[in-house]
Parts: structure tokens; C-alpha cells; sequence
């Protein structure tokens, strides 16, 4: 709590803290209706022009500087013009290239993405209604902090696309803790959970293009036929995740896609495999991908087939790790 003292005057810190629940409660519908219109944008990581708009105006409404970061992404400032620490709020903007079903169980959605293919299906909608309300009650609050808070959208984070260059703006300010949080379904209403140590999973792609060549389907000797060897390397990976990793540090794997061909008459020159691994251990998830590069290279030699990783499967996200005396 040491940090977070530091961001109140010192005789005012009860006063403010007692104040908080009352200006969230004032500002809970702009809060919904912030959400809400997310919600309706549901744009794709790099794209998001229409919410990025959007959180700028509520922003420079308040009268806080707004500073561009890479595409999409923005970087809201509160100096309260006192000297103290910074502090870093951060939510990711970001929709999946998911169709969304207009009904859910109580009924029709009262509010529903405008975009077909996209939809706001991992929550990003509420974290940026969530942070646009914690600004918006801070705002009230200036006059009783110190130091400066920075608020940050960040663009792209299912792709990976946005953090190098948010954590690029934040390296040129004194920022002595950062805060985000996820909504999850496993924790009941008004709960949070603020826990020391790993929390949110680091997470690795895969995407592997089996390289064959294309033929007639009455002649498979004569060509080199990828979609056995896509087949074969799902298959095989599964088996060879049971019997090589350690199952005390579990690195859990999804296959989500194998893909390849659209005629029944016809080999396809190409097939591709995707899919993303979740961990908490870096050495396991190391020890994941040799396996994985590995499955699949034998696989598509044991078929005649050349094998092209994406240039996913060079990027590695680490788990996220708790601070044990911000968590306190």
C-alpha cells in the first residue's frame, strides 16, 4: 500500500479512500454505457480507429492530455502538478475475430457488435469501460493527489501487436507500479482477486504450413499430398505432449485449426496447423515448443513435405506475475 499512499496527500489518504466507492457508484452507468459502446465497435488488434476515437474524446473531455502510441493505442495523462509516484492503469482494447450471436440466454443483447466477424468475446469491452470510470473518478479527485497517474489503452493485445510500444512510452515517464486487471467468469460479482505471484498465463502460437505439391486426387503418388502430414503432426503432438512434459508444470495445448484444400478431387500444395499453448513456467513452455518444431518437422519429412513456421511462433509472451507488495 506504500505505493499507492504516495499517490494522496498524506492528511487527505482516508478521506480519499473513503470518497472512491461513492464516485464509482456516481459514475457506475457511464461506466455500462462505456462498455456498451465498446461493445458495438468490436474492432480487430491494429484497427480499432473507432473505439481509439472514442476513449480520446471521453479523455480530453476531462481535460487530460492524450498522447498517440503506435496505431491505435493511447496514453491518457493525470499530473496532479505534486510530486509523488506513478502510477500505471492499463486495459487492452481489442476484439476476436468471432461472430457473435445477437441472443443469449436471458434474451436479445441489448447491445451487439456492428461488425459481422467481430465481437468482444474476452472482455476488453468492460476494461475499458472499467478504466474510463477509474479516470473519471480521479479526475474528481485531483486536487487530493500527488504524483501522476497514466491511463493506458492499449491496442492489439491478442496479437501481441500493442505492448512493445506502450512499455516504450512508459520507460520515458517514472512509473513505479502498473495495475490491469481481466474479468473472469470463475470469480462471483464484486469479487477481485489480487493475488502475489503468477496469475494470467503467458501464452505461444503455432502456425505451421505443411509445403506438398498439388495433384489429382487418382494419382497420389504422383503428388505430395500435406493435409496427412497437418493430420499426422495434430495427431502425433498430442501423443508426444503426454509423454514429454512434465505434468508438475503443465503447459496446456489448443489446436484450433487445421486447414488445407477445398476440392474432393484435388491434393491442396499447402496445408496449415494453428493453435496457441498457455503456461506459467518459461522452461516448460521452452521445452514445449522444441517439441512442437520438432513433431512437426518429422511429421512433414515423414510425408515429403517442407515445413514453414510463422513468424508467430517467435514471439513469446510471458506470464503475468503479481508483485507481492503491490498485491498486498
Amino acid at each position: 500500500m506504500n505505493i499507492l499512499n504516495k499517490l494522496f496527500k498524506k492528511r487527505e489518504s482516508s478521506d480519499v479512500l473513503t470518497r472512491l466507492p461513492a464516485l464509482i457508484q456516481e459514475n457506475e452507468q457511464y461506466i455500462i454505457e462505456c462498455r456498451r459502446t465498446v461493445h458495438r465497435y468490436a474492432e480487430i488488434g491494429g484497427t480499432e480507429e473507432k473505439t481509439s476515437a472514442f476513449i480520446r474524446k471521453e479523455a480530453e473531455a476531462l481535460g487530460f492530455p492524450v498522447e498517440k502510441v503506435s496505431g491505435t493505442g493511447l496514453l491518457v495523462t493525470l499530473d496532479t502538478g505534486r510530486p509523488g509516484n506513478g502510477v500505471a492503469l492499463r486495459a487492452e482494447m481489442d476484439a476476436l475475430p468471432i461472430p457473435e450471436n445477437p441472443d443469449n440466454m436471458k434474451g436479445q443483447k441489448c447491445a451487439v457488435s456492428e461488425n459481422p466477424e467481430t465481437s468482444h468475446t474476452c472482455g476488453h469491452d468492460a476494461h475499458v469501460g472499467m478504466l474510463l470510470g477509474a479516470m473519471r473518478a480521479l479526475s474528481s479527485l485531483k486536487e487530493q493527489l500527488c504524483g501522476t497517474i497514466y491511463f493506458c489503452f492499449e491496442e492489439g493485445e491478442e496479437t501481441g501487436l500493442g505492448w512493445g510500444g506502450m512499455v516504450d512510452a512508459l520507460e520515458e515517464r517514472t512509473v513505479n507500479t502498473v495495475f490491469a486487471l481481466h474479468v473472469s467468469s470463475r470469480l462471483a460479482s464484486g469479487l477481485v482477486s489480487v493475488d502475489p505471484g503468477p496469475r494470467c498465463a503467458g501464452s505461444e502460437e503455432i502456425d505451421a504450413l505443411f509445403i506438398g505439391r498439388g495433384g489429382h486426387a487418382a494419382r497420389p503418388d504422383l503428388s505430395i499430398n500435406p493435409v496427412y502430414a497437418a493430420a499426422s503432426a495434430v495427431c502425433d503432438l498430442a501423443v508426444a505432449f503426454t509423454n514429454q512434459m512434465d505434468p508438475g508444470t503443465p503447459v496446456t495445448l489448443g489446436i484450433t485449426s487445421i486447414s488445407g484444400g477445398t476440392a474432393s478431387n484435388a491434393f491442396p500444395y499447402t496445408a496449415r496447423v494453428l493453435g496457441s499453448m498457455r503456461f506459467f513456467s518459461v522452461d516448460a513452455a521452452n521445452r514445449a515448443m522444441r517439441i512442437v518444431k520438432k513433431v512437426f518437422r518429422c511429421s512433414g519429412e515423414m510425408h515429403n513435405c517442407k515445413v514453414e513456421f510463422g513468424p508467430g511462433m517467435s514471439v513469446f509472451l510471458p506470464p503475468t506475475v503479481n508483485d507481492e507488495e503491490a498485491a498486498a
